[in-house]
């Protein structure tokens, strides 16, 4: 871990690095109020490969932009949580559990209380998951190792750098950044919502920046690491704002839903990345920053039913019944959405008969259920909720339903991953992301649900 504390570029010490708790303030006042942040470059010197696209089989060649995991502490008296953000694809649950250990046991923050999210960066490395890979021999260990002390050492030293703070939420609605890719017709999340933290004196020490869109304004041409518009958002805003800012960015449901570009370049990366950076720091000078008084953390897990195993005899009747369908909607020149759906369907079951297998050779999805969890932080009233998945946008937009009298911030990509996470209707129309898990129907919602509950849960009013 020694090597990464070379590479802290954003922690802020502008005090001792371990402060007393609350026993230093006066019987009777709110509870000490503190934050600390912490960024670290996490670019590997070795070749790995990249995560997002299935036809990118070449090893990164360069670094446009450097890989970073950013990460704040947010302490009310001794009670403290972790919010990190990390350019990835993904964080699966090995990952997840071996950070939180070593951070909990480096720290004293408690593991349920930290979320670790990636922003879903579809140039960032992969290969570090374990536990969806049904072949360990095809595991980098190197970049699982790398990730891992990287992520930890960025909770260590953000823990390190706590010092007095206030917290407030902010929203804007931007519905002119993202769409939702299966159908005009279908939800995009457009909240634009904000953790700002300042100091008792009025300096913005950083935040928390959540948004739902795809990163994927590079496709899979491009071999060079990079943050994708997420990182390029965080690091111009934290250069809008100055003085050592640090800013985390939580990815929201966007397993539907893509972010608006025009064209694939860096010169877009970076276009998007400052309308958005622009559009954050707007809400801060707006934001009515308070002590923190009220920290909560829970952590949710149940168990929902699995796909049926694959079925060649099945998957051919259905096949050849699709087809029958979609030549007789061709010939009868059927309305474009009917001969599009139809031929949507056909594409998923011949999908399916290639993805299930592997998925039913990973360990966790061998079985007739399949574990899924959710994590909450409450801070005041504001709730981080995070889901272990690629949920759909609705998926996101019921949690925030569900959770009425708080502003809520819904992170996807959070401590675990079992694959896209459709809603029912999802599925029944097909697609590959009906197909790339091996969840059944019902299992977004399900999920939606454990995220409501676990937010409910944090605030201490579980749900009966």
């Amino acid at each position: 871990m020694n090597r990464y504390l070379g590479l802290l570029v954003g922690c802020l010490m502008l005090v001792p690095a371990v402060l007393p708790a609350a026993a230093a303030r006066p019987r009777g006042a709110p509870a000490f109020s503190r934050a600390g942040f912490c960024r670290l470059n996490l670019s590997p010197n070795f070749r790995v490969d990249m995560g997002g696209y299935s036809d990118r089989l070449a090893k990164h060649t360069g670094v446009h932009d450097p890989i970073q995991v950013r990460a704040v502490v947010l302490a009310a008296g001794s009670q403290r949580v972790c919010i990190v953000g990390v350019d990835a694809l993904l964080i699966n649950r090995d990952l997840a559990r071996a950070v939180k250990a070593a951070a909990a046991k480096a720290t004293g923050i408690p593991e349920d209380a930290i979320l670790i999210c990636a922003s879903h960066s579809h140039c960032a490395p992969y290969g570090y998951a374990s536990d969806l890979s049904p072949d360990p021999k095809k595991v980098d260990q190197r970049l699982a190792a790398h990730y891992r002390e990287g992520l930890t050492a960025a909770i260590v030293r953000a823990n390190r750098c706590l010092q007095p703070a206030e917290v407030a939420y902010q929203v804007a609605q931007v519905t002119t950044m993202s769409h939702n890719r299966r159908s005009p017709n279908d939800p995009i999340d457009p909240a634009l919502g904000v953790l700002v933290v300042r100091s008792p004196r009025g300096k913005v020490l950083g935040g928390v920046v959540n948004f739902t869109a795809h990163p994927v304004i590079m496709g899979e041409g491009n071999l060079e690491l990079s943050g994708e518009w997420p990182g390029a958002a965080m690091t111009a805003l934290e250069r809008q704002v100055g003085g050592g800012s640090v800013f985390v960015f939580l990815q929201g449901c966007c397993g539907d839903v893509s972010i608006d570009r025009h064209g694939s370049s860096w010169s877009e990366v970076a276009r998007v990345g400052g309308e958005m950076a622009a559009l954050a720091a707007k809400l801060l000078p707006e934001a009515k920053c308070r002590p923190l008084r009220q920290v909560g953390a829970a952590r949710l897990t149940t168990l929902v039913p699995a796909k049926p195993k694959a079925d060649p005899v099945r998957f051919a009747a259905q096949e050849q019944e699709l087809a029958a369908k979609l030549a007789q909607a061709q010939a009868a020149h059927a309305p474009a959405d009917e001969v599009k759906a139809l031929q949507r369907q056909l594409d998923t079951v011949k999908a399916e008969a290639t993805v299930l297998p592997h998925f039913e050779r990973l360990p966790r999805c061998a079985g007739t259920e399949i574990e899924i969890e959710a994590s909450a932080l409450r801070l005041n009233d504001t709730l981080v909720v995070g889901l272990g998945g690629e949920p759909f946008a609705q998926l996101g937009l019921d949690v925030k339903a569900g959770l009425p009298g708080f502003h809520t911030l819904v992170a996807a990509y959070c401590n675990d991953y079992v694959g896209y996470v459709p809603t029912r209707r999802g599925y029944q129309e097909g697609g590959y992301e009906a197909v790339t898990n091996r969840l059944a129907p019902g299992a977004g919602e399900a999920m939606a649900a454990l995220g409501v509950r676990a937010g409910k849960a944090c605030t201490g009013k579980p749900e009966r």
